[in-house]
């Protein structure tokens, strides 16, 4: 059995753990109607989410909400679909084509170290997910027991959601927290915003919940947060720090700048598929930017200089 009772009718569904460490699974709210909150773990996933709702003996009219899409959601969804045909998606509104057909627009804002990777990436996403709904910023839904609120931040990608159970006063915090395998390492794709992450940070350290349940990691009492929010805030904040400290009076580029970025304090471990040059560069670029609007940077001719 890969699945416990976390709260009275709110159900974890356990689906492994992947390569870099990410557990796995989803949350089952047995409600009326039923609500699923993330799917990842591919087959794993679907024969434990089966089992569950068989035990339970509850029917396929399931909503699914992701705060997250990544290739393991979609692959997993496909999956979900095939084995139960009823069950209907909810995704941000920003998001929904590359939900939707994640062939076709998936592979956009992701970097990969290979074209080998790439193609394989592409080959194995579905061509076509159905019955999948948009929700933006002002969504809810009110079940039988509970209220389930959206509250939408772009930190690690654009269409990224913060999904609030009322009754349970439990939130899922998406991608925002870093692993308990690795607490102080985040994501983030060439959609996403490194200063979303704060807002998300601050607005996670005010929220009213009792559980938190990082969409990679085990769920966890709220009295845990400060620790965990605070490995990543050390983390944004040493990155900027960093960063501003290797520019100086002498123009570079932002090659330049990545690469001894990348040398001195750069994410070293990331595992494959993704590129790790691409990966250091996109922060190198966001917080140069940052730099320029407080004034602390010039750029002049695709190079950057302090001021």
């Amino acid at each position: 059995m890969e699945y416990y009772e976390l709260l009275p009718d709110v159900y974890r569904i356990q689906a492994g753990v992947g390569s870099d460490g990410e557990i796995f699974g989803g949350l089952f709210l047995d409600d009326d109607p039923g609500v699923l909150i993330g799917c990842s773990g591919g087959s794993r996933f679907v024969s434990a989410f089966r089992e569950l709702i068989e035990d339970l003996k509850f029917n396929d009219d399931i909503r699914v909400y992701l705060p997250v899409v990544t290739y393991h959601e979609i692959t997993t969804a496909s999956l979900l679909k095939d084995q139960l045909p009823n069950v209907t998606f909810y995704v941000h509104t920003d998001i929904i084509d590359e939900f939707q057909y994640p062939r076709e627009n998936f592979m956009v804002n992701r970097y990969f170290s290979t074209n080998t990777a790439e193609k394989f990436f592409s080959k194995n996403l579905p061509r076509e997910i159905s019955d999948v709904i948009a929700f933006d910023k002002s969504a809810s839904l009110e079940t039988k027991h509970t209220k389930i609120l959206i509250i939408p931040f772009d930190g690690p990608h654009k269409g990224h959601s913060f999904i609030y159970s009322r009754d349970h006063k439990l939130l899922c915090s998406g991608m925002i927290l870093g692993r308990t395998s690795d607490p102080r390492k985040y994501y983030i794709d060439r959609s996403g915003s490194i200063f979303q992450y704060k807002n998300a940070l601050s607005f996670l350290e005010k929220a009213r919940s009792e559980i938190i349940f990082p969409i990679y990691d085990e769920p966890e009492f709220s009295s845990d947060l400060k620790f965990k929010s605070q490995n990543v805030r050390d983390a944004l904040d040493n990155d900027m720090k960093n960063i501003l400290d290797l520019c100086s009076s002498k123009f570079k580029t932002l090659e330049e700048l990545t690469g001894e970025y990348l040398k001195l304090y750069g994410e070293k471990n990331n595992s494959e598929p993704y590129d790790l040059v691409d990966l250091n560069e996109l922060r190198v670029y966001q917080y140069l930017q940052q730099f320029i609007e407080d004034k602390l940077v010039t750029l002049q001719e695709d190079q950057y200089r302090l001021n």
